[in-house]
């Protein structure tokens, strides 16, 4: 079942993410197990990577899950809010958000 608070779901291979205030619950089969724990609001997931998760945060910034924790990660010092995020690799990473700002990290 997912959390009534959750803004939206993802998928990817055989494991998909419900995600919304203050939570990214990662579900394979029937069950889900909370991925660390995050604080904010997440508006959007992407995944590039086993372990290796990408949130975009209400309150600006994004957060880089590495299998341990979530690291709140700059892009070239944007702090709007984002809301949606692309992976393709651990170091490249996309994202877009308000007042039509459209971020880079990596590469």
């Amino acid at each position: 079942m997912l959390p009534p608070e959750s803004n939206g779901l993802f998928g990817c291979g055989s494991t998909f993410y419900a995600f919304g205030y203050g939570h990214v619950i990662g579900y394979t089969g029937a069950s889900g197990m909370r991925v660390g724990n995050i604080v904010g609001e997440v508006k959007a997931i992407a995944e590039s990577g086993p372990n290796d998760l990408w949130a975009a945060m209400l309150t600006g910034g994004l957060r880089h899950w590495n299998g341990t924790r979530w690291d709140k990660q700059s892009i070239a010092g944007a702090t709007e809010a984002f809301y949606g995020v692309w992976a393709r690799a651990a170091d490249d990473v996309g994202a877009a958000g308000s007042g039509g700002i459209v971020a880079h990290y990596g590469l």
